[in-house]
């Protein structure tokens, strides 16, 4: 209630964020006069991704066809990948480590982002 009282009085912009769009009251969602949503990256979009976070190797093709992937878990391959040596780095080692984030999503996968 205090937020919600707060976001009201609120004389500026507010910027939030969640993956649980489906846990908002309609009373909280209506204080947002502007929503977004983000789906997964398109074929396309992985491609965009790998070459901006790993641009010295070429994009396996079967990372493409992965169908839930986000921007987010790029960033997280790239900050566990980024202090191995060149000769431990490679586009497999890559593709594997982005197939784990889509593993532990587990059954959230399919949720969409943003709200």
């Amino acid at each position: 209630m205090e937020l919600l009282t707060q976001l009201e009085n609120f004389n500026g912009i507010f910027v939030a964020a969640t993956n649980f769009d489906d846990r908002l009251d309609l009373a909280s969602r209506r204080r947002f006069a502007l929503k977004l949503q983000f789906n997964n990256l398109k074929p396309e979009g992985i491609e965009e991704m790998w070459k901006s976070f790993f641009p010295q190797f070429a994009c396996p093709a079967a990372i493409k066809g992965f169908d839930t992937l986000a921007p987010g878990d790029f960033n997280a391959v790239y900050s566990r990948l980024r202090y191995l040596s060149e000769k431990k780095l490679n586009a497999k080692r890559i593709a594997e480590e982005l197939e784990k984030e889509v593993c532990i999503k587990g059954g959230h996968s399919a949720r969409k982002m943003g709200f």
